[in-house]
């Protein structure tokens, strides 16, 4: 199995983590008016998210739901949520109302604690088609046991699991004396007395009892107990993949306990692998990162955003000198930057001379740029006009949804700049077809332009011309002409390493671009706008403002936040709206328009902002569930008529930029008492 690195990572206080957030406390059930809880570690990355419910050990008597970060970093860092869950444990007794704590109120906690994510899916922004469990000692037996018993039929609802990973765990509490022996373990923890963890999980405990005393006693109803607690006995055609890792030297849970389980499994050709090693009743580091490869693996996992800052306008404005003495001419020797996070090459192609800076450069020019620190171009004359480029400092994967975002504090061309787009994917350099810049005079505010890379054409570019168009090298000179074109194809996205920008034809000669921030990311399937609360948006109707990103507040006391999961890719078809916040139990509209309106602010109807106009479509009515949550794809709330393809049900053609919303039904007392209100917007620019 191929080998992560293992993270080493800390959380960073009680709610924010390396990865992302946390959760903490969350109940998911009460026992006789005693809670227990859960925490949630969330990846930093849109959902939704895999799963992974950590099960801790501690024979079934002791142990908390706090787990160490180097134990599930790999899986944050790879877009998979991890739920740790308090279960009731054996030393428990009286606290949830009765005299002793026994199976299976554990495996019933592991269960509830399933039933209770899937069914706040949405909410927690997880994907209930992909949970997995995993543990060590007592914990990966629940797992497995959870694996194996777990059903999407379960008639208290969806207790299945699409992975397991068990470190260690027992599968045969009659066994496991015999199987110490077998080991050849010469001090072995012994189950078959009455004070064993089995014994005391079962409630046959006692003076006189014990699992070596149930062994021969069939009649007794503990002894079905002892059945019901092994996972050999409910190993089924549906049971999930499952990755066993235990030590040879184990004696607390002797090794030969892990293959009977792996021989059950075979015997069904279902899929399961054993990991042994050396040690004892431990997991070590090394083989941690195997349980995140296999549940990656197995769950699929989404790579968070990735998010490349190439340039920006915090650059030094001491003592300067030019990037590159071809690209930047004598009279800006003063008013180039210094300290920047990549180093700059370039060329200037056009004849333009005048006033203003005319070469490529990170430059301060106030005339040039509202904020300082642009990265400059001239317009240029010739078909490959002015560039500039930089390597990264690492390869980046931008192959899922690459996007390329330009801040431009200047490009008074009329109708805006014509550019094309470098790009390196390690081995050579493309150039883009041509895209188009809003025009942006210089005096008003930068505008932000995001170029789908996916939608482009490229061309490589030619290196063996002798014209001066390699741009491997970032030297002082070296370029003496404009950039030539090969043959058509497509760049790697998955091996980038780097990135720039040219002038196109049809630019005004006596033009200026100039960009303050060049980013390179992966992003979500669209953007969500029109949240007062993020100032990017009309005022609530009467005051009734929603958190960060929702809509205007209900009487719920909170917004409706609209988001979405999945590709933007129509051919995908999955892409799936979410709402969170809106009112349970409450009709709502899923609706499309083709523009936002008042440029994205939105005006008062209602309770809320409509954001959404131009030509409106009504997509699908539903009914919200209990928690305010409805989807598209079914995942929450009803659909009377049932899911339905976002991009199918819009008509959506492949590079259309629609808008989408939801309005929904809210008690007439509330806020503006209009009985209506709406979530905030959500746009998708659409590919084939």
């Amino acid at each position: 199995m191929p080998k992560l690195l293992p993270l080493l990572l800390v959380a960073m206080g009680a709610q924010l983590h390396a990865q992302g957030t946390i959760l903490t406390d969350i109940v998911y059930k009460t026992v006789n008016q005693a809670p227990l809880r859960l925490d949630l570690y969330q990846p930093d990355s849109s959902g939704p998210h895999p799963l992974v419910l950590w099960i801790h050990g501690g024979g079934w008597s002791s142990g908390t739901k706090a787990v160490s970060m180097t134990r599930i970093s790999g899986l944050l860092d790879a877009g998979i949520a991890v739920a740790s869950l308090d279960y009731r444990l054996t030393s428990q007794a009286s606290i949830f109302g009765a005299d002793e704590v026994l199976f299976p109120a554990q495996l019933e906690d592991v269960q509830d604690a399933l039933l209770f994510l899937r069914q706040n899916a949405t909410r927690y922004q997880l994907d209930p088609s992909r949970f997995g469990a995993w543990g060590t000692s007592a914990g990966g037996h629940l797992a497995a046991l959870a694996g194996t018993r777990g059903s999407a039929d379960d008639p208290q609802g969806d207790t299945s699991l699409q992975a397991v990973g068990d470190g260690y765990g027992p599968t045969d509490f009659f066994t496991m004396d015999a199987d110490a022996q077998l080991a050849g373990c010469a001090n072995p923890v012994v189950h078959d007395e009455p004070g064993s963890p089995e014994s005391r999980l079962v409630g046959f405990d006692g003076p006189g009892e014990g699992i070596g005393v149930l062994r021969n006693h069939p009649e007794l109803p503990e002894y079905g107990l002892v059945l019901d607690a092994s996972p050999l006995g409910f190993i089924d055609p549906t049971d999930p993949p499952l990755l066993i890792v235990h030590g040879q030297a184990d004696c607390v849970v002797a090794s030969p306990q892990s293959p009977r389980l792996v021989a059950g499994y075979q015997a069904l050709g279902l899929q399961v692998e054993l990991i042994t090693h050396a040690g004892a009743h431990q997991l070590p580091v090394d083989l941690v990162d195997d349980f995140w490869v296999f549940f990656i693996e197995e769950l699929g996992g989404d790579r968070p955003p990735t998010r490349i800052t190439v340039a920006n306008e915090h650059f030094s404005t001491g003592l300067a000198r030019p990037l590159d003495d071809q690209a930047v001419p004598q009279d800006l020797d003063n008013e180039t930057v210094v300290q920047a996070s990549y180093l700059w090459g370039g060329f200037n192609a056009s004849s333009t001379t005048g006033a203003l800076p005319h070469a490529v450069g990170l430059d301060l020019h106030p005339a040039v740029s509202s904020n300082g620190g642009a990265l400059l171009f001239n317009a240029g004359a010739l078909e490959e006009g002015s560039r500039a480029y930089t390597h990264l400092g690492a390869i980046a994967d931008i192959s899922e949804d690459p996007l390329l975002e330009l801040d431009i504090s200047k490009a008074n061309m009329p109708g805006g700049a014509r550019v094309r787009v470098l790009l390196r994917d390690a081995q050579s350099w493309w150039s883009s077809s041509l895209v188009s810049t809003p025009e942006v005079p210089g005096a008003s505010p930068s505008q932000l332009l995001q170029v789908q890379l996916e939608d482009l054409n490229w061309r490589i570019v030619a290196t063996n011309t002798g014209a001066g168009a390699d741009m491997n090298e970032l030297d002082d000179g070296g370029e003496a002409g404009p950039t030539v074109l090969g043959g058509t194809g497509t760049p790697m996205l998955t091996g980038v390493d780097g990135i720039g920008l040219e002038m196109g034809p049809g630019n005004d000669l006596s033009g200026m671009l100039a960009v303050d921030e060049l980013v390179l990311s992966t992003e979500a399937p669209g953007v969500a706008f029109c949240s007062a609360a993020d100032k990017i948006a009309a005022a609530c109707p009467c005051g009734n403002l929603g958190g960060s990103g929702q809509g205007c507040s209900n009487s719920s006391g909170v917004g409706a936040q609209l988001f979405a999961s999945g590709s933007r890719s129509i051919t995908s078809a999955n892409l799936a709206l979410h709402v969170v916040g809106a009112l349970p139990n409450k009709p709502a509209l899923f609706f499309q328009g083709t523009i936002p309106v008042a440029e994205g602010a939105g005006i008062a109807f209602g309770d809320g902002l409509r954001c959404v106009g131009g030509a409106i479509l009504r997509l699908r009515v539903g009914i919200c569930d209990g928690q305010g949550q409805l989807a598209s794809d079914g995942s929450a709330g009803v659909l009377p008529s049932g899911a339905f393809d976002v991009a199918q049900e819009g008509l959506a053609t492949a590079g259309e930029l629609l808008h989408y919303q939801l309005w929904y039904r809210d008690t007439p007392t509330a806020s503006c008492g209009s009985g209506f209100n709406l979530s905030n917007g959500y746009r998708v620019h659409w590919r084939p």
